[in-house]
């Protein structure tokens, strides 16, 4: 974990992010293109659930195992650099994010790979596809990362060869261990002074566009978010979290409200009062998951299928 300094630096990236990673929600017939491919998107989406639940209905669950697959996007450099970029409207961004997904040719060759290995497709999202089949089928297609003697296993799975260039990385139901754990330093930095050395936005809208940016953090420990109520308070600030400013969102049934018992719940207080310090206008949506690179990686595809969906509602202040 990062030191408070540079966790606030972290969480300015984040900020430079934020309106990648969740637009404001754009009108369906602002832009006629943008709504086409979204319907694209959200009826992929809507198929891939229907046969998730088929296969639920017929497999026993004991009997099956299963493997998330993070896809390939078709340029990362310009995602990457669209995500650092600022000051550009939410819809714009969020018509340069969706010719940035993964394409429906992408996701039926991942499938054939994935058939071939006995295995079938039973749901993902925008950024990733979930496979499953049996225990067997799974390690020998994705068998698990060796390590040397006296180290710890690399997370995530090996990717069969006809996959590479289309999968970014696989992770498996079974990986459980802890992905981040707690640590902190005393040294402080307040939102003025990280704005002013960052040269970070305060949150406030684009010039022109009425909707303010969004955060996104993920979260591996839940909180007591009357702290955030409390603190907000104590630096002059509206309640984010009775305005709705502050959202909580599970991800794999993780609860925001449980800390994990390790003192988590104070990175997520430093995460999201750090943010409102330095950017007061932005919204914040925190994705709560298990702390395990299954539940890690999902909640970076809930962000990303957030990211792309037109019909989401971004809060503002």
């Amino acid at each position: 974990m990062l030191s408070p300094a540079r966790r606030v630096a972290a969480g300015i990236a984040v900020l430079l992010a934020a309106q990648l990673m969740l637009g404001a929600a754009v009108a369906a017939a602002a832009e006629t293109t943008t709504a086409t491919t979204t319907a694209a998107v959200t009826a992929a989406a809507t198929t891939t659930v229907a046969a998730a639940e088929t296969a639920a209905a017929t497999a026993t669950p004991a009997a099956r195992s299963s493997v998330t697959l993070e896809l390939t996007g078709p340029d990362p450099a310009a995602l990457r650099a669209l995500a650092l970029s600022h000051g550009v409207s939410h819809r714009a961004r969020l018509r340069r994010l969706l010719a940035l997904l993964p394409t429906p040719a992408q996701r039926a060759a991942v499938s054939r790979v994935l058939a071939g290995e006995g295995l079938q497709v039973t749901g993902g999202t925008a950024f990733s596809v979930v496979a499953s089949g049996a225990p067997r089928s799974v390690l020998a297609a994705f068998p698990s990362r060796t390590a040397s003697p006296g180290s710890r296993p690399a997370p995530g799975l090996v990717l069969p060869a006809a996959l590479h260039g289309l999968v970014t990385a696989a992770v498996g139901a079974g990986e459980t261990g802890p992905v981040a754990f707690p640590r902190f330093t005393p040294t402080p930095v307040d939102g003025p002074t990280a704005r002013a050395v960052y040269d970070a936005p305060s949150g406030a809208s684009p010039a022109g566009d009425p909707a303010h940016p969004t955060v996104a953090t993920l979260q591996l420990s839940g909180w007591n978010d009357a702290d955030f109520t409390s603190y907000a308070a104590g630096a002059g600030l509206p309640d984010p979290v009775a305005s709705g400013q502050y959202t909580a969102i599970s991800v794999d049934g993780a609860s925001p409200s449980t800390p994990d018992g390790t003192g988590g719940e104070q990175e997520v207080a430093l995460d999201q009062e750090s943010l409102l310090d330095t950017a007061p206008s932005a919204g914040q949506r925190a994705y709560f998951a298990p702390n395990t690179n299954r539940g890690y990686l999902d909640a970076l595809n809930a962000v990303a299928t957030d990211a792309a969906d037109t019909r989401h509602t971004t809060p503002t202040t």
